[in-house]
């Protein structure tokens, strides 16, 4: 299954791209 830390990264990316499409 996938690892909390590849959740955690998939997370952090989803984040940082929402603040890209905002800015």
């Amino acid at each position: 299954g996938v690892g909390p830390m590849t959740i955690a990264m998939l997370l952090e990316n989803t984040v940082k791209s929402a603040k890209n499409r905002l800015n």
